[in-house]
Formats: structure tokens, sequence, C-alpha cells
């Protein structure tokens, strides 16, 4: 997993933010946050799932939520960007190191 984590930071595919909070179960306002991220198809690692985070991802196509714990190459090689939040990055320095 470390390699794959990896490779993707070396081509550029891993972003990480302070945290992504979405208000409502409402799939516009996750769409207008990763347009302002300049994101379309993405696997979003969180530490733990948020309801309004999942809902709101469920149906905008190319889009995957993931808690850290849950994790898989499968999933990480196949995302075009893979966006982590900083919660998640730590975690999973903590379960992979």
């Amino acid at each position: 997993m470390q390699a794959i984590l990896s490779e993707l930071a070396r081509a550029s595919r891993v972003l990480v933010v302070d945290e992504l909070i979405v208000d409502a179960p409402k799939t516009k306002i996750l769409v207008n946050k990763l347009k302002e991220l300049s994101l379309e198809k993405v696997t979003i690692v969180v530490d733990k799932l948020d309801e309004n985070l999942l809902l709101s991802s469920r149906n905008i196509k190319g889009v995957e939520v993931v808690e850290v714990s849950d994790i898989n190459p499968v999933s990480l090689v196949g995302a075009e960007k893979v966006l982590f939040t900083l919660t998640a990055i730590k975690k999973a320095e903590e379960l992979f190191s």
C-alpha cells in the first residue's frame, strides 16, 4: 500500500485538504466543492464516514467515498485522483507505516 500511495503522490494524483464537510446531503453541494478543487473522478478518503458526504456522493458518477481503514489497492490505482482529508492521511501513515 505504501508503494501505491508513493506512486500516486509522484504522479500528482493525491490531494490533501484540511477537511471536507458537506452541510446537508445534497449532491449539488459536493459537486460544487469538487469543482472548486478541479476534481471530477475522485476517490475521497476520510478518517470517519460522514452521512452527509456519503449521501451526497452516491449519485455522482466517478466519485467514491471510503474510510481510510477500507481503502484498497484497486480503488486507489483506478482513481483519477485521490483526495485525502488531513486526519485521514495521518491515519493512513499510522496504518501503513
